[in-house]
């Protein structure tokens, strides 16, 4: 991944180390310790944070998506996002899990993803936003039908695969307005 003028990178198993390269020197990153992520998904930059579709870091359980300091890699203790949770617990009684697809970002919000239904108790269906300042659940909200978010342009959130936006069918690719969650 390429964020700015630092390309992230992600060694294979058994390191599942996340290198980070300055690319105006082409040197490892200085100060950046290599977290090890062994399922990382996608990866954002912004506000200072490393955002990661991911659930475990350095061997620990965090909370998705999670966020590292971008200056040292160390996992954000202040980064607190609300649960990501199912409407109805798995009959066999198996904890979920949640698993986060794609990542996007426009710098004041980052989107994710995911087989999730709500967060922090919000119905969200699988695509949801959260300020990045403070991991709070943004009012945005394009349900129902919008699978996965792609990039963040100047006005709008491109998404993959939707079947359809606000109850406006998109065959393969949407705009959504960041402000609103409306389709364009």
């Amino acid at each position: 991944w390429i964020r700015g003028d630092v390309l992230y990178r992600l060694r294979p198993a058994p390191a599942n180390t996340l290198e980070a390269y300055d690319l105006t020197t082409l040197q490892p990153k200085a100060g950046w310790t290599a977290p090890v992520v062994p399922t990382l998904a996608d990866l954002e930059v912004a506000g200072g944070r490393v955002f990661l579709a991911a659930r475990v870091v350095n061997g620990q359980t965090v909370a998705p998506p999670a966020a590292l300091n971008a200056a040292s890699g160390a996992v954000d203790p202040s980064w607190l996002p609300p649960a990501l949770t199912r409407r109805v617990p798995d009959p066999s009684g198996v904890p979920y899990q949640p698993t986060l697809t794609a990542l996007a970002t426009d710098g004041q919000r980052l989107y994710f993803s995911g087989d999730f239904e709500l967060v922090g108790g919000a119905g969200r269906d699988g695509i949801a936003a959260l300020a990045v300042a403070s991991a709070a659940l943004d009012a945005w909200d394009t349900a129902p039908f919008l699978v996965s978010p792609l990039e963040a342009t100047t006005t709008a959130l491109l998404a993959t695969r939707p079947t359809g936006v606000n109850r406006v069918v998109r065959r393969y690719l949407a705009a959504i307005d960041r402000a609103t969650g409306v389709a364009t």
